[in-house]
């Protein structure tokens, strides 16, 4: 990580060097949101209905330096904290899971081309970004938990009484044997498309953006749930997060000394 953090430094230092005396093309950003992470429900034997991974929100704060080095084709590096949180929904109702949470470290490199809409001062970027986010939840590796006769009591807890006959039915979903695992890799990798519409102000700039980041080659987080007792029942269910993910954030560009572009 420290090795590809020095090259991203060296590049914009070489860009630096290179622009002195000229028109500034150089700009500072920060981008804040949430990231909702991807959840893929396995099919698994007797699933419980609308028992489903669900990803929660996070908070997602980056920095980042831009270098137009031709026309409307810049260069940036992208430097903050992410939080990929995974979560569970069922019957309408969301909840964590077994502690992927946490905020950890993010880097991307990558290039964007501008489409101003006019004079107007609004326009589009889109961007493709190749970095890698932090693993909050690596240290998780074939943890098991099976409980006692109680079990514990996830999401959907509720009960209801049948006005005629008096009896209550437990809708709670109990756990008796869950096994999560993740990644022993401390960094996901992601590419990661970005879609941004923006208002300037002179030197100011400001926008919303669209996000979405591709895992292709790292699991982050599996819960494998061997026994859940549901309504006297017995299930199972496969909650899988692969490290996708989506995010909305706002920004602000402020574009450094020399002429306005």
């Amino acid at each position: 990580m420290k090795r590809k953090l020095a090259t991203i430094i060296f590049i914009f230092t070489l860009l630096s060097t290179y622009t002195q005396g000229q028109e500034s093309k150089w700009s500072l950003g920060i981008q804040a949101g949430r990231t909702q992470l991807s959840g893929y429900t396995r099919i698994s034997y007797e699933q419980i209905p609308e028992f489903e991974a669900q990803g929660m929100g996070g908070v997602n704060i980056q920095v980042y330096g831009r270098f137009n080095f031709y026309k409307r084709v810049s260069l940036f590096a992208i430097g903050g904290i992410n939080n990929l949180v995974s979560g569970m929904r069922f019957q309408g109702q969301r909840g964590n899971n077994f502690g992927t949470s946490g905020v950890t470290p993010q880097f991307f490199v990558g290039l964007d081309y501008e489409i101003p809409f006019g004079n107007s001062g609004f326009g589009i970027i889109s961007k493709l970004a190749f970095g890698i986010t932090g693993s909050n939840a690596w240290e998780k590796n074939r943890e098991r938990y099976q409980m006692d006769e109680n079990g514990f009591p996830i999401i959907g807890y509720s009960t209801i009484r049948d006005e005629i006959t008096g009896n209550v039915e437990d809708r709670s979903i109990y756990i008796r044997d869950v096994e999560v695992f993740a990644s022993e890799y401390q960094f996901i990798h992601h590419i990661r498309p970005e879609l941004s519409i923006y208002k300037k102000y002179n030197r100011h700039q400001f926008s919303v953006s669209a996000v979405f980041a591709l895992a292709p080659d790292r699991d982050f987080y599996t819960e494998s749930y061997y026994h859940l007792e549901f309504k006297g029942g017995r299930h199972t269910a496969n909650h899988h997060f692969g490290g996708h993910y989506t995010a909305l954030l706002f920004g602000y560009e402020f574009r450094l000394g020399g002429k306005k572009r």
